[in-house]
Protein backbone atom coordinates (compact mmCIF):
# COMPACT_ATOMS: atom_id res chain seq x y z
CA UNK A 1 0.00 0.00 0.00
CA UNK A 2 1.51 3.35 -1.00
CA UNK A 3 0.77 6.96 -0.07
CA UNK A 4 -1.15 7.31 -3.32
CA UNK A 5 -3.80 4.94 -1.95
CA UNK A 6 -4.81 7.51 0.70
CA UNK A 7 -6.65 10.77 0.20
CA UNK A 8 -4.99 14.05 1.18
CA UNK A 9 -7.25 14.30 4.22
CA UNK A 10 -6.32 10.78 5.37
CA UNK A 11 -2.63 11.58 4.92
CA UNK A 12 -3.00 14.78 6.98
CA UNK A 13 -4.78 12.89 9.76
CA UNK A 14 -2.09 10.20 9.86
CA UNK A 15 0.66 12.84 9.94
CA UNK A 16 -1.12 14.66 12.78
CA UNK A 17 -1.33 11.41 14.77
CA UNK A 18 2.41 10.86 14.32
CA UNK A 19 3.16 14.38 15.53
CA UNK A 20 0.91 14.17 18.59
CA UNK A 21 2.86 14.28 21.81
CA UNK A 22 6.03 15.59 20.20
CA UNK A 23 5.59 19.14 21.47
CA UNK A 24 7.45 20.20 24.60
CA UNK A 25 5.23 19.65 27.59
CA UNK A 26 5.01 21.90 30.61
CA UNK A 27 5.40 20.77 34.21
CA UNK A 28 2.94 18.15 35.40
CA UNK A 29 0.19 19.34 37.74
CA UNK A 30 -1.49 16.83 40.05
CA UNK A 31 -5.19 16.46 39.25
CA UNK A 32 -7.50 15.15 41.93
CA UNK A 33 -9.56 12.14 40.97
CA UNK A 34 -11.85 10.01 43.05
CA UNK A 35 -10.49 6.56 43.74
CA UNK A 36 -8.47 4.53 46.21
CA UNK A 37 -5.07 6.05 45.47
CA UNK A 38 -4.55 9.22 47.47
CA UNK A 39 -2.39 11.80 45.66
CA UNK A 40 0.47 13.52 47.42
CA UNK A 41 -0.50 16.75 49.19
CA UNK A 42 0.20 19.87 47.16
CA UNK A 43 0.93 23.47 48.13
CA UNK A 44 -1.56 26.03 46.87
CA UNK A 45 -1.76 29.78 47.19
CA UNK A 46 -4.98 31.69 46.79
CA UNK A 47 -4.19 35.23 45.61
CA UNK A 48 -6.96 37.75 46.19
CA UNK A 49 -6.68 40.51 43.59
CA UNK A 50 -7.80 43.83 45.04
CA UNK A 51 -8.52 47.12 43.30
CA UNK A 52 -5.58 49.40 44.16
CA UNK A 53 -7.89 52.43 44.13
CA UNK A 54 -10.58 51.39 46.62
CA UNK A 55 -9.38 47.99 47.91
CA UNK A 56 -12.44 46.18 46.57
CA UNK A 57 -12.10 42.42 45.92
CA UNK A 58 -11.97 41.64 42.17
CA UNK A 59 -11.05 37.96 41.71
CA UNK A 60 -9.00 35.15 43.22
CA UNK A 61 -6.29 33.26 41.36
CA UNK A 62 -5.19 29.82 42.58
CA UNK A 63 -1.61 28.74 41.96
CA UNK A 64 0.06 25.39 42.67
CA UNK A 65 3.70 24.97 43.56
CA UNK A 66 5.63 22.90 41.02
CA UNK A 67 9.28 22.05 40.53
CA UNK A 68 9.67 24.97 38.10
CA UNK A 69 7.76 27.56 40.17
CA UNK A 70 4.10 28.46 40.62
CA UNK A 71 1.51 27.38 38.06
CA UNK A 72 -1.91 28.97 37.67
CA UNK A 73 -4.56 26.32 38.34
CA UNK A 74 -7.85 28.20 38.31
CA UNK A 75 -9.51 31.60 38.78
CA UNK A 76 -12.58 32.41 40.87
CA UNK A 77 -14.84 35.36 40.13
CA UNK A 78 -16.84 34.67 43.31
CA UNK A 79 -15.17 35.20 46.70
CA UNK A 80 -17.32 32.61 48.49
CA UNK A 81 -16.54 29.98 45.83
CA UNK A 82 -12.81 30.60 46.36
CA UNK A 83 -13.20 30.18 50.13
CA UNK A 84 -15.14 26.92 49.66
CA UNK A 85 -12.48 25.60 47.28
CA UNK A 86 -9.73 26.45 49.80
CA UNK A 87 -11.61 24.58 52.53
CA UNK A 88 -12.01 21.57 50.21
CA UNK A 89 -8.29 21.49 49.42
CA UNK A 90 -7.45 21.73 53.13
CA UNK A 91 -9.79 18.83 53.94
CA UNK A 92 -7.94 16.79 51.31
CA UNK A 93 -4.67 17.49 53.14
CA UNK A 94 -3.22 20.20 50.90
CA UNK A 95 -1.36 23.22 52.26
CA UNK A 96 -3.28 26.43 51.50
CA UNK A 97 -2.02 29.99 51.97
CA UNK A 98 -3.74 33.30 51.26
CA UNK A 99 -2.08 36.27 49.53
CA UNK A 100 -3.19 39.75 48.49
CA UNK A 101 -2.25 41.57 45.31
CA UNK A 102 -3.31 45.06 44.35
CA UNK A 103 -4.05 45.58 40.67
Amino acid sequence: MSDDDFTDEQQRKMAAKLLMGTKRQGPKVEVRRSGNKKPEPVELRFINHLDSFDGEWLWCEVQQKASSGWIKVETFEDKKAAERAAEKYQRLGDKVSWWKKEV
